[in-house]
C-alpha cells in the first residue's frame, strides 16, 4: 500500500503550538495546572490533534483552523467539511517511524464514536513521528462513524484490557489500556486522495508500506 508523507513546515508546528498554548491557558483549571506530567502530556497530545488539522487543511485547499477548542470537544466532532460531510480529524504521535501499513494504527475511544451529539460522518486518521523536532507525518486514510459504530471494522477493547505496543527499540510489550476503544490500522482504512494541494506539501512523497 502506499501512503503520503509529508514533513510540516516551522511555520505549521509554531502555528499549532501557538494555538495549543492559548487553549491551554484559556481552559486548564488550577488542579491540572499543578500535575506537570498530565499538564505535559496534555499539551503533547493537544498539539498533535490540532497539527494534524493544520496539515489536513493545507493539504486540501480548507481553511485552518484559527483556535484550538478547549478540551471537551467543543467542536461536536466536526472539525471540517468536506464534500457535504463532516470529518473529524485524528492525529496520533508514534515512537518510531512505520515500516508497514499495520504499523499505522489508531485507538479512537468507543465514548467518542458513540457519542450521541457528535456530528462526525467521517474519521481521518493521520500518524506523526517526531524527530529533533522534525515532524513527519503519514496520511493513512479514513473510515465512516457509521462502520465503527456497527463494529465492522478495527477490534473492540475493553477498559483493563492488555494490548501490544511495540517500542521505540523495536520490542514489542504489553500494557492495560484506560478506557474502551476500537484499534484500527491503515489496511481498514479508504485510502488518501492524493490532490495537487497535497502534492505540492513539504516533502511530499507516496511510501509503500
Amino acid at each position: 500500500m502506499y501512503f503520503p508523507k509529508i514533513t510540516a513546515t516551522p511555520e505549521q508546528v509554531k502555528y499549532a503550538l501557538d494555538a495549543v498554548t492559548r487553549s491551554l491557558q484559556t481552559n486548564f483549571n488550577d488542579y491540572w495546572k499543578a500535575q506537570n506530567e498530565q499538564a505535559n502530556a496534555a499539551k503533547t497530545w493537544r498539539f498533535d490533534g490540532f497539527l494534524g488539522e493544520v496539515l489536513f487543511a493545507d493539504a486540501y485547499g480548507l481553511p485552518r483552523p484559527t483556535e484550538c477548542y478547549g478540551l471537551n470537544g467543543q467542536d461536536g466532532g466536526r472539525d471540517f467539511i468536506v464534500n457535504g460531510a463532516n470529518v473529524d480529524v485524528k492525529a496520533t504521535r508514534r515512537k518510531r517511524e512505520p515500516y508497514n501499513a499495520k504499523c499505522l494504527s489508531f485507538m479512537p475511544s468507543v465514548r467518542c464514536i458513540d457519542k450521541e451529539d457528535s456530528t462526525t460522518q467521517y474519521y481521518f486518521f493521520i500518524s506523526l513521528y517526531e524527530e529533533l523536532g522534525v515532524y513527519t507525518a503519514w496520511f493513512a486514510g479514513s473510515i465512516s462513524r457509521d462502520m465503527l459504530q456497527a463494529r465492522k471494522a478495527g477490534k473492540l477493547y475493553k477498559a483493563g484490557e492488555t494490548i501490544a505496543f511495540e517500542g521505540r527499540n523495536g520490542i514489542t510489550h504489553s500494557q492495560p489500556i484506560a478506557k474502551d476503544c476500537i484499534r484500527l490500522d491503515a489496511t481498514e482504512l479508504k485510502p488518501v486522495k492524493i490532490t495537487p494541494e497535497l502534492e505540492k506539501m513539504y516533502c511530499f512523497q507516496c511510501v509503500k508500506l
